[in-house]
């Protein structure tokens, strides 16, 4: 088990898990009183399976691509968020940023 594997791993669950579980809070917001009843849940099962992913299939394009984004998202949406902009601004662009580091990272080798 190498030590970069397992840190890949451990910031694509982390980031795949705040994406997903605030997407999901978010959207269900109206439709559910305690709508993170719901996103947290499925924020734990997204952030797992990418994880799992990352860390079996490291040296495909989905395990590569997985990777760069957990390490790309982590770091620019507490940069933005802590510069002051708005989250509802902030996941997004963090977001893209770390879809373009993750295809990137993905077509490196």
């Amino acid at each position: 088990m190498s030590r970069s594997r397992s840190l890949l791993a451990t910031a694509a669950g982390v980031s795949t898990f705040v994406v997903v579980a605030l997407a999901v809070t978010a959207v269900l917001e109206d439709r559910i009183w305690p709508s993170a009843f719901v996103g947290l849940p499925v924020g734990v099962v997204a952030g797992v399976l990418a994880l799992w992913v990352v860390y079996v299939r490291d040296e495909t394009s989905i395990g590569r691509a997985l990777g760069g984004f957990g390490v790309a998202f982590l770091p620019s949406f507490v940069v933005l968020a802590a510069v002051g902009i708005r989250l509802s601004l902030a996941l997004p662009v963090a977001f893209a940023l770390a879809v373009l580091a993750g295809v990137a990272y993905a077509l490196k080798k």
